[in-house]
């Protein structure tokens, strides 16, 4: 069983969008000494801070992650080798449980995502759903996972599968708007009719925060599980809200003709025939698990959906100022 205290944590991929997030939310706690990794060539002010101290190294270079673990830590990876190749992300995984294993630290913690299930026809996915992984993301994702399961009883660990991360400086939601604000009306209008009421699957990013939070302080025994965190139960989170939300909070024409929407079973015969893995406009990812565990959200949808449009015109129009 993990130890609860919480006084070495070590972040790896602390200088992405859940890392950031994650770093300011567990500066929240007292107590709580932070290790984190950052890669040798980014400086970074937003580390500059008492209680954390920075390790400057690279993954893929097992000698530079000698001095990143403590024994007796908490080691939260929230890294990914972005547009590197699957044997890349396989080494920096394998070189990190190494590294882990070396320190003798307590508790890992490993955020992948709810990708890995990759094309599934169930209405409802759980953490107990066949994982189908059919592209390299989701086999690579899936691989990974299985060497952090397969890492021996050296420590426990533990898998999160967030949905589809959102929030102001996220990717997701980021296409939409840009569609929205300049790109062809026909075709979003298409969309709007083809889309409708499809699940967007998304999930905030302080919510994903929240949920490795609980993990880190539980005392219930969790070695080698798996947990879903989304944001799927609330009703909102659909294509035809999101899209109507955005175009009248970003102050954008709406459509010139009435949405006409298609049938479901359209769309999901058009996503099949595409290749898309998550082909059901209806599929939703279950909680139930991490709500069973003691997990309380600490965010609400629409109140982050409000943040992402604020932060989403300050950026357009910084790049516009750019441009």
């Amino acid at each position: 069983m993990k130890e609860v205290s919480m006084k070495d944590v070590v972040v790896v991929g602390a200088n992405g969008f859940i890392g950031r997030h994650l770093i300011t939310g567990i500066l929240c706690q007292k107590e709580t000494k932070l290790r984190v990794l950052v890669h040798r060539d980014s400086p970074d002010d937003f580390f500059n801070k008492d209680n954390i101290t920075v390790i400057k190294g690279d993954l893929l270079c097992p000698e530079t992650l000698d001095k990143l673990c403590v024994e007796n830590a908490t080691v939260i990876n929230v890294a990914y080798l972005r547009n590197q190749p699957r044997q890349d992300n396989l080494t920096a995984i394998n070189n990190l449980l190494k590294a882990c294993m070396k320190a003798k630290i307590s508790f890992f913690i490993h955020c992948s995502t709810a990708a890995v299930f990759g094309r599934v026809s169930s209405d409802i996915v759980t953490e107990n759903t066949k994982c189908n992984p059919v592209n390299e993301y989701e086999i690579t994702k899936m691989q990974i996972e299985g060497a952090v399961l397969k890492s021996g009883r050296a420590f426990d660990a533990v898998i999160l599968r967030p949905t589809a991360i959102f929030g102001p400086g996220g990717r997701n939601l980021l296409k939409l708007a840009n569609d929205l604000r300049s790109g062809n009306k026909i075709a979003n209008y298409l969309k709007a009719c083809l889309y409708n009421m499809r699940k967007m699957n998304l999930v905030s990013v302080h919510n994903v925060v929240a949920a490795i939070k609980l993990l880190m302080q539980t005392n219930m025994k969790i070695n080698r599980e798996v947990f879903i965190v989304s944001d799927d139960e609330c009703p909102f989170n659909n294509y035809s809200y999101i899209e109507r939300y955005l175009t009248k909070n970003l102050g954008l024409a709406g459509h010139p003709f009435p949405v006409i929407p298609f049938p479901h079973f359209f769309l999901k015969t058009l996503l099949k025939l595409a290749g898309k893995s998550n082909f059901n406009p209806c599929c939703v990812y279950s909680s139930e698990k991490l709500l069973n565990l003691g997990f309380k959200k600490t965010a609400l949808f629409e109140d982050e959906l409000a943040d992402f449009a604020d932060w989403y015109k300050h950026y357009s129009e910084a790049k516009k100022s750019v441009l």
